[in-house]
């Protein structure tokens, strides 16, 4: 495990973690699970990341994959939705990250370009503004160049129910805007080099759910790890950092 973590990041899932686990390794293995904390304490002193569920695992291998690790546990929020910007700051806290006040003149900057009312740019940023690509980019991109910010957490939906804002907001062509969106997305991760990480909130009906699908899709092909999830991408976010501190000299 030592010359595995050495060499690239080595995730670890291991059963037996409980009095109920450890009597089903017995049937199937005739032997002693043996002690959890012995086992977290390996983990930690050769740098590999136990995780507690298959979901944790894909989520570490997304994170390894697609984000670099951030020097920092400075997140900024962005979307569209007040109520899941406010969880999102809470979800950020409990993983162990921080969701810091953004500096003056960065709030500045999103003011100008983003409407006044009914948005926030203190952090989490909560504003509609991100609907159109051009301006998702300005938002990223200032959010990138912030001092204390080492992650942008991106979190969206293409559940808005039949009939309502998402055509008006796709217009007639899909596919062309989730392009739009995503090339935005990259021309802000070029331009300040901080990573971007997409939460994308479940579906609620058979046509959201492929367009979330395929904006998933384009997403990954882009670079971009994407989650289900607020806690989800926060945890995974905790855990890269926790791997390249232990990495540090």
């Amino acid at each position: 495990m030592r010359k595995a973590a050495a060499a690239t990041p080595t995730i670890v899932l291991k059963g037996g973690r409980t009095a109920a686990g450890t009597r089903a390794v017995m049937s199937h293995t005739a032997s002693l699970a043996g002690s959890l904390q012995v086992f977290d304490s390996l983990c930690r002193q050769v740098n590999s990341v136990l995780v507690n569920s298959v979901e944790e695992m894909a989520d570490l291998a997304v994170a390894f994959r697609f984000l670099r690790a951030p020097a920092s546990p400075g997140v900024a929020v962005v979307g569209g939705g007040g109520g899941f910007s406010v969880f999102a700051a809470d979800e950020i806290d409990d993983a162990g990250l921080s969701c810091p006040v953004l500096p003056e003149h960065t709030q500045t900057a999103l003011g100008e370009i983003n409407p006044v009312a009914g948005t926030s740019v203190r952090n989490p940023v909560d504003t509609i503004a991100i609907f159109e690509p051009p301006k998702l980019e300005q938002t990223l991109r200032i959010l990138g160049d912030a001092e204390n910010i080492d992650v942008i957490m991106y979190h969206t939906s293409f559940s808005w129910g039949r009939g309502r804002r998402s055509m008006a907001m796709l217009g007639a062509d899909p596919a062309h805007y989730m392009q739009m969106q995503v090339q935005q997305m990259v021309k802000a991760r070029e331009a300040s080099g901080t990573p971007i990480v997409v939460v994308l909130r479940p579906p609620l009906d058979v046509e959201s759910m492929e367009r979330t699908a395929a904006f998933q899709e384009k997403c990954w092909q882009a670079g971009f790890p994407v989650f289900p999830t607020i806690p989800r991408a926060a945890d995974a976010i905790a855990k890269t950092l926790a791997w390249a501190r232990g990495r540090s000299p």
